[in-house]
């Protein structure tokens, strides 16, 4: 009698045990779901990311480009004024000419002027446009970083829940073979 009322006591214990496996079971699920989703959207923060990574990288590009544009025109603008300054010479030694060359030169010169001017605003836009690309570059590095991190968190919270699960089956599962042997152990 005794050992029956043991084995009922047991029987009540496991049972009990079972329903907390399972509540604890759904609750796991339920957590892996809520990760699973977390886990999609991060992929799809990061894939956004990246997107904007490469349209930065893009815009770098380009600014690159200008700028070993402007550098070309730049050293041609440079060798129009050396160019200017051997005719300045030129003129100087050519009394004759003096006159029609220098205001010829004056011209030139005023032209040059104003190019370089242009040439440097539009070098210090550049500048400006390469900065910003450098900043947005670096801030989606860092957003990168951060997701990366994130990732890497949840893919450990994912993979202990599912070590979890799968000692929880086991305990089951073991529950399950004890509950089955208890009735013949009672008969006996």
């Amino acid at each position: 009698m005794r050992i029956k009322k043991k084995l009922q006591i047991q029987i009540t214990e496991l049972e009990m045990s079972l329903d907390v496996a399972n509540k604890t079971n759904i609750d796991l699920q339920k957590v892996i779901k809520k990760q699973s989703l977390q886990l999609t959207e991060l992929q799809a923060h990061y894939e956004d990311v990246q997107r904007q990574l490469q349209a930065t990288l893009d815009q770098y590009g380009i600014a690159q480009r200008r700028l070993a544009g402007m550098n070309g025109e730049l050293e041609e603008v440079r060798s129009s004024l050396d160019s200017a300054n051997r005719a300045k010479r030129t003129v100087e030694i050519q009394c004759e000419e003096a006159a029609t060359r220098i205001n010829e030169l004056s011209v030139v010169n005023v032209n040059l002027v104003s190019l370089k001017s242009k040439l440097e605003q539009e070098l210090s836009v550049v500048s400006s446009d390469y900065e910003e690309v450098s900043k947005e570059l670096r801030i989606s590095d860092e957003r990168y970083q951060k997701v990366t991190v994130e990732l890497k968190h949840v893919i450990e919270q994912v993979h202990e829940e599912q070590e979890r699960i799968v000692k929880l089956e086991t305990i089951k599962k073991s529950l399950e073979v004890e509950v089955k042997v208890c009735p013949d152990l009672c008969k006996s």
